[in-house]
């Protein structure tokens, strides 16, 4: 009979360390892939956005008062709300908490790989709904509005949002960088707990007689109504708008949360 031969396992490969190789990192979604010559640009590809404000410190301030500052995840709707940017208030302590919702603030809007493409400040103007306000222009409030550090042309001035006086409804006005007006936004006579505001074309002088795009405040649940100051926005841009027209319309919308919406907790 054949002899038979015994099989001899195969010898395994330990692998070894190598320095040069890196642990996978996890996926993120962000904003399309852009260089710094159109990072701003990106907001084109968006024609919404969900803004939606972080509940931060919220029992210091429901119970002591004290204000954080806000910070907002925006989303895009059409992708199943993949977290596109990340925008940031920058304050002190003392304006936060002896100023409430008139504070300056600076703030960023960055992409998820912390590359910044907007920047708002917005000075001191007074307190709003004083005796003179009506016929005082300091106490109208304003937002400038700049490229980030991180685009093509930083700290470029893209121009500014002001709150115009009116009666019964709130009113803003946005100036491009040669101070033309270029959109008006108008909210209702009274609110909900889907309060809507409307934009207006107001390029050449002459203001379109439809809306052409929205900015809703969204119902963001029972416990956040009641004991946060953390709203949810919708905003539908024109179609036309160019991305410093989205940056000057993102900009509006913060200011509408400062101005109606920031101390909601403190009056519950």
């Amino acid at each position: 009979m054949p002899q038979q031969v015994a099989m001899q396992p195969m010898p395994q490969q330990v692998p070894t360390y190598n320095p040069t190789m890196q642990a996978p990192t996890p996926v993120v979604m962000t904003m399309p892939q852009q260089t710094s010559s159109d990072l701003l640009g990106g907001l084109n590809a968006y024609a919404s956005l969900l803004v939606k404000q972080k509940p931060r410190g919220w029992c210091l301030e429901y119970l002591c008062g004290c204000e954080s500052e806000n910070e907002y995840g925006i989303f895009n709707p059409a992708s199943g709300g993949g977290k596109i940017l990340l925008a940031k208030e920058h304050s002190s302590w003392l304006a936060r908490n002896c100023l409430g919702s008139a504070r300056p603030y600076d703030m960023t809007v960055n992409t998820m790989d912390n590359r910044e493409i907007v920047r708002y400040e917005r000075p001191y103007h007074g307190r709003r709904g004083g005796i003179f306000c009506c016929c005082c222009e300091f106490c109208f409030q304003v937002v400038r509005v700049f490229s980030g550090k991180d685009t093509a042309n930083p700290g470029k001035r893209l121009g500014y949002v002001r709150e115009n006086y009116s009666f019964c409804v709130p009113e803003f006005s946005l100036f491009d960088e040669n101070d033309n007006e270029v959109y008006k936004i108008v909210g209702n006579c009274c609110g909900a707990c889907n309060y809507t505001l409307h934009i207006f074309d107001r390029h050449g002088g002459k203001e379109s007689q439809d809306s052409v795009g929205i900015i809703q405040k969204r119902w963001s649940g029972m416990f956040k109504e009641l004991f946060t100051d953390a709203d949810n926005f919708f905003i539908t841009f024109p179609g036309h708008a160019t991305a410093e027209e989205r940056a000057l319309l993102l900009g509006a919308l913060f200011l509408i949360d400062f101005l109606f919406f920031e101390n909601n907790q403190r009056d519950n």
